[in-house]
């Protein structure tokens, strides 16, 4: 099945933009601040389970970021421009939840009641027989990718209930967006119980990027779409890398943000929180799990350059009884060392004429079983004619078991 893209590492949020001429940068954030190095550092209090209750949810929680891009394939307003919201203290990214088997049954359970979304569905034996004989239920396969938007769908569709990935976010051009407002590009579509997220689609005439698709059990997130570029005004900012599987998978890498008289904000890569579930080869190898990259940040023509986007969370859960059985199979012979958790890399900022845009904070990177954490490395400031942007904090890093290593601060741009 076609993958969606896969991120290495994750991303702070975005500044907000502060018109053509400038930007303002906001402060670090305490979590940033406050990074951890020590080797065996107790995790903080395992996340309601509320947090697994559907595949909308399970996804939403854990990510580090939110999208609020212009309607796709609609003028570009003054809100979608704006920098991606920081989440709320109970979406914390300093407190990512630790997942437990009981909630990935919950996760099914409601995946199955709700067919990935809500109210309840209720279906009948016949209506299953059709189902099955047809590959189709309520306009999505049961096993297949899913379709890729179109100029008149921008977004993706999901893949298959039981097998297949997103569909791609339609990509829009000079050509095939007339509204000089700007066109969003469209979504990916989210996978299926074992299926990777679509990616998003680009951006037009300072659009924003689609967001990447979700991963549910089993995938990669997809890559979130580069912002438009902008010859007249400010790039469009990139569209968010999709969450990665809660069994195993990584979080997709954030788009680009686009050119522009400013330039836009790269797009916050996608977290995870997952088992990370290994690979067998006669052996069994646990699984790391990955944040994903942040976007670059936009050029700057005759302003300031785009912001990096922040690397995405990557969470590696633990439950008792999952590791017993992998401090059992890591005493096999051939067994290498258990999974890590590594925070994705935070976005370089744009070249500026005025001032270069900050680097993206690295992803942080929570470790609850028995392996390592690194965070992800803060991005680099980009160049600026008068100031250079400031680098991007390194993210933390927490192990229960492990040794944790905090991200490395990026470098500031050259003025």
């Amino acid at each position: 099945m076609a993958g969606g893209g896969r991120a290495a590492s994750p991303k702070h949020s975005p500044t907000t933009k502060a018109g053509t001429a400038g930007r303002t940068t906001a402060a670090k954030s305490a979590a940033g601040a406050k990074r951890v190095t020590s080797t065996t550092v107790a995790p903080p209090a395992a996340a309601d389970s509320s947090s697994s209750t559907t595949q909308t949810a399970a996804t939403d929680t854990i990510s580090a970021s939110t999208s609020t891009g212009a309607p796709t394939g609609t003028p570009k307003s003054a809100g979608a421009a704006a920098a991606t919201p920081v989440p709320s203290a109970t979406a914390s990214p300093t407190t990512p939840p630790n997942l437990t088997l009981t909630d990935i049954i919950g996760a099914l359970v409601a995946y199955a009641q709700t067919g990935g979304g809500s109210p309840k569905v209720q279906i009948s034996f016949p209506e299953i027989v059709t189902a099955l004989v047809t590959n189709q239920w309520q306009g999505r396969p049961i096993v297949g990718n899913g379709a890729d938007g179109t100029a008149a769908n921008p977004d993706g569709q999901g893949g298959g209930w039981l097998l297949g990935s997103g569909g791609k976010g339609y990509t829009w051009t000079g050509a095939t967006c007339t509204n000089n407002a700007g066109c969003a590009g469209g979504n990916g579509g989210a996978g299926g119980l074992i299926g990777s997220g679509g990616n998003g689609g680009d951006g037009a005439n300072g659009g924003t990027g689609g967001a990447g698709g979700s991963a549910l059990l089993f995938g990669v997130g997809g890559n979130g779409g580069d912002g438009g570029a902008n010859t007249g005004g400010v790039g469009g900012d990139g569209g968010a890398g999709g969450t990665g599987g809660l069994i195993g998978g990584a979080g997709g890498n954030g788009g680009k943000g686009g050119d522009g008289l400013t330039g836009g904000n790269g797009g916050a890569g996608g977290a995870v929180v997952s088992f990370g579930f290994g690979y067998f080869t006669g052996v069994y190898h646990p699984g790391s799990v990955y944040g994903g990259n942040g976007g670059t940040g936009g050029n700057g023509t005759s302003g300031a350059g785009g912001n990096g986007g922040a690397g995405g969370t990557a969470d590696l859960s633990n439950d008792p009884l999952w590791d017993y059985l992998l401090s059992v199979a890591t005493l096999l012979p051939g067994v290498v060392s258990p999974g890590n958790a590594v925070g994705g890399q935070g976005g370089a900022g744009g070249t500026g004429t005025t001032t270069g845009g900050a680097g993206g904070q690295g992803g942080i990177a929570y470790n609850y079983s028995l392996g390592n954490s690194t965070g992800g490395k803060g991005g680099n400031g980009g160049a600026g004619t008068t100031v250079g942007g400031a680098g991007g904090t390194g993210g933390i890093a927490v192990a229960a078991n492990g040794t944790a290593t905090a991200g490395a601060d990026g470098s500031p741009g050259s003025p």
